[in-house]
């Protein structure tokens, strides 16, 4: 529209209208892929050029509950809800007390301070919830829309989290015994959002994924997007964004990543799928033969593939060479050197504290591909290239203040 919010006859409800009729929509990136092809008519938006991705936090628009406020505000709405519907059902089957403690929103209460005290509450809450399951699963006089009803669903959901039933007594489970962050509901009001941690940063909503072209000839252009659970891995959602691009036709010939997005065998699999170079830093060995200074790490042992076997940096071959079942989508061998060997050979500090050297290798292919990789890291080129990945936490700024 290029206009000024002050422009006469503008209204911001405009902009919110148009937004939430897209995100009830089947194709809420319609507006995005739309501005993407036009930008390929106008030459601003190439295939095989350069492209990075990053992450950032989205919290979810609700507010943060502790567990005693989560159990009383998942009832609060279950209760308003049968009361409009089956309002005569409730009164027949409502306990004393449930209008005092569920009649308002629970964060109106002032909840007690003492341990004790909050578990006593917590239980009740939990009874009260229990109860109310009870008569909509299991009473056949319940009407059959009530067990239709979201909200009680939820509450079954929550229920099953919160709580659990040790010889028929309902207990209010321990910290330590709660379900994983990737499924824990933190609000009945947004079922989907999740508790996640990243480095300094503690939230509960969701992660965006940003991709972005990064060619020297060509303005910045984000080029994907891509929301997920707080708790997904980034690895996990390359292939996604490499699919995404593929469909609107602009895959890059570079794509820019950190460490978190990669994997060993994204590396081969991007390369094998989409012909795309993943642009992103190695994890090193994390062994102490790989940290220590004069350690023996994989690196110092060549691998002869015809013969299938290993050789040590002393010049010892190997004794066994296994094929074990997959990691990560790819087959792994074992290798295991001879323990006579190892008793009299003169690097053995150096090599293993165990009674042998033992040593796990990644597919020929795979495996010459991280190497070639590896060398690749130590060079210009790589850092030059990598430099340019620092250039989207502008553009994530951009797009999440605006």
């Amino acid at each position: 529209m290029s206009l000024e919010l002050e422009e006469a006859g503008f209204d911001y409800s405009v902009l919110c209208e148009c937004r939430q009729r897209l995100l009830a929509s089947e194709d809420p990136e319609r507006l995005l892929n739309q501005m993407l092809r036009r930008f390929q008519e106008l030459k601003l938006l190439k295939a095989r050029g350069k492209q990075r991705t990053d992450s950032t936090h989205v919290m979810a628009a609700i507010r943060l509950l502790n567990r005693l406020e989560m159990g009383g505000e998942t009832l609060h709405p279950v209760l308003n809800e049968i009361a409009v519907l089956e309002p005569e059902w409730l009164k027949a089957g409502v306990v004393p007390g449930w209008f005092e403690r569920y009649g308002r929103s629970f964060n109106e209460y002032r909840l007690p301070l003492e341990e004790a005290q909050r578990e006593e509450l917590a239980l009740t809450i939990g009874q009260d919830g229990w109860a109310l399951l009870q008569a909509i699963y299991e009473d056949p006089r319940t009407p059959p829309s009530l067990r239709e009803l979201k909200a009680v669903a939820i509450l079954r959901r929550v229920w099953l989290q919160q709580y659990s039933l040790n010889d028929e007594v309902l207990c209010w489970r321990a910290a330590k015994n709660l379900p994983p962050c990737a499924i824990r509901i933190q609000s009945p009001y947004d079922t989907e959002a999740r508790y996640s941690s990243k480095r300094s940063v503690d939230w509960v909503g969701y992660k965006i994924h940003l991709t972005a072209t990064c060619d020297e000839d060509g303005p910045p252009l984000i080029s994907h997007v891509e929301t997920t659970a707080a708790t997904l891995p980034d690895v996990e959602v390359v292939e996604q964004i490499h699919a995404g691009l593929t469909d609107l036709d602009c895959l890059p010939a570079h794509h820019i990543v950190a460490t978190g997005y990669n994997s060993a065998g994204l590396f081969l699999d991007s390369q094998k799928d989409y012909g795309i170079d993943l642009i992103s830093p190695l994890r090193m060995g994390n062994s102490w033969q790989d940290t220590a200074a004069n350690g023996f790490g994989l690196s110092h042992f060549q691998i002869d593939w015809e013969r299938q076997m290993a050789i040590c940096p002393m010049g010892k071959e190997s004794s066994s060479w296994t094929l074990c079942p997959k990691r990560q989508g790819y087959e792994v061998f074992y290798i295991k050197f001879r323990a006579s060997d190892w008793r009299v050979c003169a690097a053995r500090e150096a090599c293993t504290r165990g009674q042998r050297r033992t040593i796990s290798i990644q597919t020929p292919a795979l495996y010459e591909l991280l190497k070639q990789k590896r060398a690749f890291q130590a060079s210009a080129e790589f850092r030059e290239l990598y430099r340019q990945r620092a250039g989207v936490e502008g553009t994530i700024s951009q797009a999440t203040w605006v």
